[in-house]
């Protein structure tokens, strides 16, 4: 309903709204201005002595739309901020209106309270500078307790597991959720940015560093003698990862300027949408020559898991936040070049043949879904992965 004492022009906002099915209203509008996100409708002479009338403009319905659509009841609206500014760099597509970019200074005020609202990040920040045996302790209890609650999310599946599960009709194979074993290196990089390396060694960063993806086998094997040779010699340096110990992705953000945090924003995206390939693997998406050639480029690359993490991590502010910190990194950026350089090498991504295209790759795509349906006979219950399956499949088709 429309508050009374509403504007006509609102009131007009608000029909544009439901009629995309996002609630509107006169309030909302209000506070959305006053956070000096929503633009005050224009005003325009009526004409022959009778005042003025204010009026929409149709970007105000597109920020009012994106608003909508990421703002929930109670939610901050910094929140809101952060996925509208990561939709605004979204490709385009045909038909879809184009999501105006959030103002720069709320862009960048919503990232920083976004990733200060990251446990382990403000552990680090707070746990940062204090050597007393009671923080240390502290730091590592609540460090633990925050891998237990979360571990089953903190890295991501092996496609190939879910993609045997689903095709076996196993419900919960080996490989679906993070490994408890990494607890303890995980636990141990966070005490290394809290506390610096002289204090916990090398091998926690390490170790993480090979299990996230961010490193060949081969490279980190060689990456351990080298500091076990300096060791032994008596040269090893702490200093040497010293900018682990400092690494501060709150001033990342802060300082990188509107610019690297719309590069930023565009690497994550491609990158993220890699790895949900790699992802829709798992969940029987047909294979195709160039999907197979990119999949061999990131298994080449080491970087599998990294990008199957980096798809989980953008759908909340926090995720995207520690995401886009992650992206300002030149390591990424290069890697989102070589993937793209792979991409236009090869043959279209979604043909499965020469004269193929993408409908055929989508049919071929439901039909070995609605294999798992019911693969026994009337009756026969469909799985949790096979309701997975189809609900993200139907949500990739055009």
């Amino acid at each position: 309903m429309v508050r009374s004492g509403s504007s006509a022009a609102d009131d007009d906002l608000t029909r544009a709204l439901a009629e995309r099915g996002l609630a509107g209203s006169s309030t909302r509008y209000e506070r959305w201005r006053r956070a000096g996100l929503l633009p005050r409708n224009p005003r325009r002479g009526a004409g022959r002595g009778r005042g003025s009338v204010a009026s929409l403009e149709p970007e105000t319905v597109e920020i009012a739309a994106a608003l909508a659509r990421h703002t929930g009841q109670g939610q901050d609206l910094r929140a809101a901020v952060v996925e509208w500014f990561f939709e605004a760099g979204q490709p385009e597509l045909p038909g879809r209106p184009v999501v105006p970019e959030p103002p720069n200074d709320a862009v960048v005020a919503a990232l920083v309270w976004a990733a200060r609202r990251n446990p382990l990040i403000e552990l680090v920040l707070r746990t940062r500078g204090t050597h007393s045996e009671d923080a240390t302790d502290a730091f590592f209890a609540q460090a633990e307790a925050r891998w237990r609650r979360d571990r089953g999310n903190a890295f991501a599946p092996d496609p190939e597991a879910m993609r045997e599960a689903l095709l076996t009709g196993t419900e919960t194979p080996d490989g679906l959720a993070g490994p408890n074993s990494l607890k303890d290196v995980a636990v141990q990089l966070v005490a290394a940015m809290a506390f610096g390396v002289e204090e916990t060694g090398p091998e926690p960063i390490i170790a993480l560093t090979e299990a996230a993806g961010l490193i060949a086998p081969d490279a980190a094997a060689q990456w351990r003698s080298q500091i076990e040779a300096a060791q032994l010699a008596g040269a090893f340096d702490p200093d040497h990862y010293a900018e682990i110990s400092s690494f501060d992705i709150v001033n990342q953000l802060e300082t990188a300027g509107i610019e690297r945090l719309r590069r930023a924003r565009q690497v994550a995206i491609g990158l993220a949408g890699f790895g949900a390939l790699l992802l829709m693997r798992g969940l029987l998406m047909p294979d195709t020559p160039a999907l197979a050639a990119v999949r061999a480029r990131i298994e080449e690359l080491g970087m599998a898991t990294a990008l199957l993490n980096l798809a989980r991590q953008v759908h909340d502010a926090g995720g995207i936040a520690v995401t886009l910190a992650s992206c300002l990194s030149p390591l990424y950026d290069r890697l989102f070049e070589t993937l793209l350089e792979q991409v236009a090498i090869g043959p279209a991504i979604f043909h499965c043949a020469q004269d193929d295209g993408p409908e055929a790759f989508m049919a071929e795509w439901m039909a070995s879904i609605e294999a798992l349906r019911d693969p026994r006979g009337a009756g026969e219950p469909e799985s949790g992965l096979a309701r997975v399956a189809r609900d993200a499949g139907e949500r990739q088709a055009p």
